[in-house]
């Protein structure tokens, strides 16, 4: 029998192409045969990144099902999905430190290992809120040193820059090479608000 997780030459698995194909049969055949939603393409896309570009809300719904609610609390994040965060928070299927407990258990996610830090760098601000409300680390590390000020700055998110700054984000922290969350910035002075 076939490797269920068997990849091509881009890294590509079966469930990846069914899923960015919107097929939600095959993500359910594959799934049921084994197959891993956790693993990335050669791009780091999963089969989630697939589902979610197509829009395709069988396969998301699927692939939620099979993965552990920190790891959707966690494509929530990643992906701006606020009221699927706050569903998963609320209904105490995980919390916010044990979602970034597994983010830090991802090595290759060095510069965002906290779901604010996803929130940040991608600019979601209602997932920055809401986990800001839900009292989340505003000076969470990553293992890299990086702060949700860094990745949001070094993103050019600036509605975000100004929420953390807001909320007392430090930018006095330094990242593993020295860097403070200024020395990350690309965009004008006046984007990032003075601290008082």
């Amino acid at each position: 029998s076939a490797d269920v997780d068997a990849v091509d030459k881009m890294g590509w698995s079966p469930l990846q192409e069914a899923a960015g194909a919107a097929e939600a049969d095959a993500v359910a055949m594959l799934l049921a045969a084994g197959a891993n939603p956790r693993l990335e393409n050669r791009s780091m896309e999963s089969a989630m990144s697939h589902a979610r570009e197509r829009r395709s809300a069988p396969c998301i719904a699927l692939l939620r099902g099979a993965l552990s609610p920190e790891e959707v609390a966690i494509d929530a994040a990643k992906n701006g999905d606020a009221d699927h965060l706050d569903a998963m928070l609320d209904g105490c299927a995980t919390s916010i430190q044990r979602a970034d407990a597994a983010l830090s258990s991802q090595r290759h996610h060095r510069e965002r290992s906290s779901l604010l830090h996803w929130a940040s760098c991608n600019g979601h601000l209602a997932c920055a809120q809401l986990l800001l409300r839900r009292k989340a680390n505003v000076d969470a590390h990553a293992v890299n040193g990086w702060t949700p000020l860094m990745a949001a700055v070094t993103s050019h998110e600036a509605a975000v820059v100004q929420l953390l700054c807001g909320a007392r984000a430090s930018l006095h922290l330094r990242d593993s090479t020295g860097k403070v969350a200024l020395d990350h910035i690309s965009l004008t002075a006046s984007t990032i608000p003075s601290p008082n």
